[in-house]
């Protein structure tokens, strides 16, 4: 098995290249893709930009759907769909649910928003783009099927457009990863709401103390004042290292210097 402290600085290289990418989104494609969001009826395009490219590429199903949004509000991914389904935005097929023709500028607008942002981030670091894209592919291909958000995402990488493709590849390796941090969080008996507090509290933030805060000081986790127990940051350390033993295990059809190879190629690409 690979070392997974190496693995654990992949995550937020990662990370970062995909939020620099989503944040990166030149202006004029922004108002583009406000404009058609009002045009659809929308003021808020809730889960979409996080869906959207399931619904038209493989489908999504409600199990995807589900598994994709593991900390939204119950019911609230169930009736996102029915309005998106209502408004004749999605329909259901064998794969899933998929995008209409009304939602197809959508994702057509979404997509060249951030083909053109991970162009202006490394068209001058071809090799580094075409190296991680490699690296990234084969952890990528080699999900069990227990992920099935990162698998059911695959097919999204598949375009011409290199540096698009690094971005849908970086993606992928996110939803391994959330898959991975759910089973951890899991295993200690947190709920959604609780796990979110305890990260918030962990890296150091405020939360409400309403909700998951709740809960984590009934289990001794927290204060109801919102203070991180001492138990509290010894669970949170045992889910981070949880989160990445299991993660470490995608890595297996790397080398060891293959790995280290894939994070200092993704410490060369700005973002």
């Amino acid at each position: 098995m690979v070392a997974v402290d190496v693995v654990a600085r992949i995550a937020p290289e990662v990370d970062r290249l995909v939020w620099a990418v989503a944040g990166g989104i030149p202006s004029e494609d922004t108002q583009r893709l406000d404009h058609i969001v009002r045009s659809l009826g929308w003021e808020d395009p809730g889960y979409l930009t996080n869906l959207v490219d399931f619904m038209t590429g493989p489908g999504l199903t409600d199990e995807v759907a589900h598994a994709r949004t593991p900390y939204a509000p119950v019911g609230s991914v169930d009736r996102w769909l029915t309005d998106l389904a209502d408004t004749n935005l999605i329909e259901s097929s064998s794969d899933g649910w998929v995008a209409t023709e009304k939602l197809v500028p959508l994702a057509d607008a979404l997509a060249a928003g951030r083909s053109r942002a991970a162009y202006l981030l490394w068209h001058d670091r071809v090799d580094a783009v075409t190296t991680a894209t490699g690296f990234a592919k084969r952890i990528a291909d080699a999900a069990g099927p227990d992920h099935v958000v990162a698998v059911a995402h695959r097919s999204v990488g598949d375009v011409d457009d290199p540096y698009l493709a690094l971005y849908h590849r970086c993606v992928t390796l996110r939803y391994l990863r959330q898959h991975d941090h759910r089973m951890a969080w899991l295993s200690v008996d947190l709920t959604p709401e609780a796990v979110s507090a305890l990260t918030e509290l962990w890296h150091g933030g405020v939360v409400d103390t309403s909700g998951g805060l709740t809960t984590l000081a009934d289990l001794g986790l927290a204060t109801r004042e919102g203070a991180m127990t001492d138990l509290g940051r010894t669970t949170r350390d045992e889910i981070e290292a949880e989160t990445n033993r299991r993660n470490a295990e995608h890595f297996g059809v790397l080398d060891d210097t293959e790995v280290d190879d894939f994070l200092n190629t993704l410490r060369l690409l700005p973002g």
